[in-house]
């Protein structure tokens, strides 16, 4: 059964979609709507008959398209020329009428045209305004059909066909009318709902009556409780009031602001008090501080324990940095080697600086315009200026031409570790200077602190004995193991 027809730029129809119900379908529309366009394009699929004339005005292609119920999709498309696409099998290069029709089409939509007795009878679509099947045509033709369906399995198939027809027509009948009857029972069944839905309704409304009644008894019941509780207060206040009839009015009273500074000072007297008491007791288990002996001499001891601290740590610190060297090589004739060399090293010294002072030179500017004397008389002393540098130059350039050639070493080796492990223990020097140097810093730091301290404390808090602020310092100091300030 045929379920959807789509039509493109067909005749009139530019883009129609029909899906035809089940039974009959009626199309009903004005003349020249396109009516019989639909019936000439199922035609034209079935038969491939001329078509030069079915392509819409200004389209480069038409097609009609039809799907079963079954599952088949058959497209007849006309460019140039036509084409069929049954299933996604693609059929071209067709002959025109019946003989261009691919059989895949005639088993997909089952309409081909009937033949018989050399005849050939369309029996499954007429032409517009023709009379109905056979009537219209003569007798010779009318005979063939019957003649070629003498034997009556034709018809006798359409009679069996057009039985089933009916009695699945009738069994769908019976089946609707007894849907029917179920359907109106069940309406039947549902004819008090209306009437339920309406005593919902109310009974809701109802309910939300007496929920709005619940939740106003409840406030009210609130407010009497409050009723209550105020009367309860007020007959309170009335006996207070009636008790304070007989009292006299409170005398004046002066100004409370001395009063308060009063009462603010005893409060931090208290206080001092709590904390000197606090003292007292914490103090009172202490033992009396041991009587001083006469500071000059522990002055002096201390001074020398620093120092003797001083020279022990150098020393060691020497000791470390001499005790990883290797013993120097033993040298065949020193004294005339280095003297060339200290002498080679002060040449080269004096050379290098004479090749400084040549390059400065080139730096001089260009002399000025005549017309500015000043300039031009600085000029000329910068020129007499170089003029004795160069000669200076010159001379010592002269003095380092006569000097002799250094001498070869015969091995270097020992010389150069030797030079290395001084320069080693050059680098711990120096780094045992630095860390002297940050350790003096933070001794003098920490002595600053502690003479500041001294000096804000004149009594000692532990034994309440003078503070003396050198004498302090100076015993940090011995205990730190470095001098006192000077």
């Amino acid at each position: 059964m045929i379920r959807r027809i789509i039509l493109r730029d067909f005749m009139s129809h530019s883009e129609t979609v029909i899906e035809p119900a089940d039974g009959l379908t009626v199309l009903v529309g004005p003349n020249n709507s396109g009516k019989s366009a639909i019936v000439e394009a199922l035609r034209t699929l079935c038969t491939n008959e001329n078509s030069t004339h079915v392509k819409r005005h200004g389209a480069r292609e038409c097609s009609v398209t039809v799907e079963t119920d079954d599952g088949h999709v058959i497209q007849w498309t006309r460019r140039n020329s036509p084409s069929y696409l049954v299933d996604a099998q693609l059929f071209d290069r067709l002959g025109r009428g019946r003989g261009g029709v691919p059989p895949e089409l005639h088993q997909a939509l089952r309409l081909p045209w009937v033949e018989g007795d050399g005849a050939v009878f369309d029996v499954h679509l007429g032409e517009q305004k023709d009379p109905i099947f056979l009537l219209g045509q003569s007798g010779s033709q009318a005979a063939r059909f019957f003649a070629s369906s003498s034997d009556a399995t034709k018809l006798v198939e359409m009679q069996r066909r057009h039985r089933e027809k009916v009695r699945a027509a009738s069994g769908r009948k019976q089946q609707l009318e007894a849907a029917a009857t179920r359907q109106t029972g069940r309406l039947a069944q549902l004819e008090a709902v209306p009437d339920l839905s309406t005593r919902m309704e109310a009974a809701e409304a109802q309910h939300r009556a007496i929920a709005a009644a619940d939740v106003a008894t409840a406030r009210l019941t609130s407010e009497i409780d409050g009723l209550g509780e105020a009367r309860t207060a007020a007959e309170t206040l009335a006996a207070t009031a009636r008790a304070l009839t007989g009292l006299d009015s409170p005398p004046s009273l002066p100004n409370p602001a001395p009063l308060a500074g009063i009462a603010v000072s005893l409060g931090i007297a208290s206080r001092e008090r709590v904390r000197a008491w606090a003292e007292a007791d914490a103090m009172q288990h202490l033992r009396r501080p041991p009587e001083l002996a006469p500071e000059a001499d522990l002055e002096a001891q201390i001074q020398a324990t620093a120092r003797v601290s001083i020279t022990v740590r150098a020393s060691v610190a020497e000791y470390q940095a001499l005790s990883t060297m290797v013993t120097p090589p033993t040298l065949a004739d020193s004294a005339g080697m280095h003297a060339d060399l200290v002498g080679l090293a002060r040449a080269e010294t004096r050379r290098g600086a004479l090749h400084a002072k040549g390059d400065l030179l080139s730096l001089v500017a260009g002399p000025p315009d005549a017309q500015d004397d000043i300039a031009l008389a600085a000029t000329i002393a910068n020129m007499r200026a170089a003029a004795r540098s160069v000669d200076g130059l010159a001379e010592a350039a002269g003095l380092t031409t006569a000097l002799p050639e250094a001498p070869t070493a015969a091995d270097t080796l020992p010389l150069s570790a030797l030079l290395a492990d001084f320069a080693r223990v050059e680098n711990a020097v120096g780094a045992h200077a630095q860390a002297l140097e940050r350790a003096e810093t933070e001794r003098r730091s920490v002595a600053e602190k502690l003479r500041a301290w001294a000096e804000e404390h004149e009594t000692c808090p532990t034994c309440g004995a003078a503070v003396d602020a050198d004498a302090l310092v100076d015993h940090a100091a011995g205990a730190h193991g470095g001098p006192r300030d000077a």
